[in-house]
């Protein structure tokens, strides 16, 4: 059985940001061309377990997301969070999907919608006390933050991030970049 809280934790690294909106997968396939909805999608929703189905739907959207696929990726993640709300789930229980709709609308460049589903992400963690996933959310926010030049609020998550987890060295050379930025 899939947990009651939607995980669906895959690395950032070599993640790309390349696609277009205007260019779509095609409907039913992912830019590699392989079908974007398995069998085992089809199979769950059969045996009538819904939160299966919201488990393998979220996870499917993920794998969209990190081959670019954002097109289907953002339906798979408007479907999984129609099932959340059928199923009475609160947003805390599956905060990855507001987590994974900010990298889509990061792939789509609309930055302020990406924005938007990092802080609710950001929150429904904090509501859970979930501090693995915290510095990981505060680097999407302070990288937002960067590329609308919002310097100072940058820093601020950055910061955040590496207080909550400074093994991640990704995080201090964001803090780097954004100080030459700031004249720092």
């Amino acid at each position: 059985h899939p947990p009651s809280d939607v995980r669906c934790d895959l690395p950032d690294e070599g993640r790309r940001r390349s696609h277009e909106p205007g260019r779509p997968a095609a409907a039913g396939r992912n830019r590699s061309g392989t079908p974007s909805r398995p069998p085992d999608a089809r199979r769950v929703r059969q045996q009538g377990d819904r939160q299966a189905e919201l488990w393998t739907i979220s996870s499917i959207a993920v794998i969209q997301t990190k081959t670019e696929d954002f097109e289907n990726a953002l339906a798979s993640l408007n479907e999984a969070l129609k099932l959340r709300s059928e199923l009475g789930m609160s947003p805390s229980q599956s905060r990855d999907l507001d987590f994974y709709l900010g990298e889509i609308y990061e792939g789509f460049r609309d930055l302020e919608r990406a924005l938007e589903h990092y802080h609710k992400a950001l929150a429904a963690s904090q509501a859970q006390g979930k501090q693995g996933s915290l510095s990981r959310i505060q680097d999407r926010i302070g990288n937002i933050y960067y590329r609308m030049e919002d310097y100072a609020k940058a820093e601020q998550y950055w910061q955040k991030a590496t207080a909550l987890d400074p093994r991640q060295s990704v995080y201090f050379a964001g803090l780097a970049n954004n100080s030459v930025r700031l004249g720092h």
